[in-house]
């Protein structure tokens, strides 16, 4: 008996009968309704080879164990074993998609962008403001149509254009070719730069370090470097 003759509340021993299962085997509608949603989308895409399937077997039987838990009436009610345990798999599940590995699916590659460098021939063709709308006005006039990226200054008063692909920028300048003054067009050099692989300079290197072991350490502190799509070379 309590204090005030009422029987002590039976709640915190037992948990809440009236929500308790009959029997702890699992059972679909054993699995809170979150829950359930929960492991029944997890995509297989987001874990690396069987993991997913592993992973759903231990939520089953965690969620078995809880039930035994609650059946037991050892600790808490299924209520509150509901909130715990959709926190605890959802927390859970993140860490590891997080140690998964990315899918191999190979990310679309973009084709590179065009380059035209227009570089005067004579000093007398140095000003940029004037070569620019020499060219612009060509486009202009003869295919609005073409678009740009990018048109700069570099040394010397030469215009250089970016288009979105080495395609495009034939295009431009085919137009120039095609529809410029002849004699001022000859003013000029067209130049379409060859594409170059992209180069890392590493200073300071002691002379005594061996080539091997230095890219040995590079590709294995730089995962992407040795990756299918990457093939670096020393």
């Amino acid at each position: 008996m309590g204090k005030n003759g009422d029987k002590p509340s039976q709640d915190r021993e037992r948990g809440d009968e009236e929500d308790s299962d009959d029997e702890p085997v699992l059972d679909k509608s054993d699995i809170p309704n979150e829950l359930k949603k929960f492991i029944d989308g997890l995509d297989p895409d987001d874990f690396l080879e069987d993991i997913e399937e592993d992973l759903r077997d231990n939520l089953k039987a965690f969620n078995k164990l809880s039930n035994t838990t609650i059946q037991s009436k050892l600790q808490y009610g299924k209520k509150l074993r509901n909130k715990i345990a959709l926190t605890f798999v959802t927390d859970m599940v993140d860490i590891i998609i997080r140690l998964c590995a990315p899918s191999f699916r190979s990310s679309p590659l973009e084709e590179p962008e065009g380059v035209l460098l227009i570089k005067p021939k004579a000093d007398t063709l140095k000003d940029f403001i004037v070569n620019r709308k020499i060219f612009t006005d060509i486009l202009e006039k003869f295919d609005p149509s073409v678009r740009l990226r990018n048109i700069g200054k570099f040394y010397g008063g030469g215009v250089r254009m970016v288009a979105a692909s080495h395609g495009d920028i034939m295009i431009v300048k085919g137009l120039f070719k095609e529809y410029g003054d002849k004699e001022t067009m000859n003013g000029f050099d067209f130049i379409i730069p060859n594409r170059r692989s992209p180069q890392l300079i590493i200073y300071n290197v002691d002379k005594e370090v061996d080539q091997e072991q230095l890219k040995a350490g590079l590709l294995a502190k730089n995962i992407s470097l040795a990756d299918s799509s990457n093939k670096p070379h020393f």
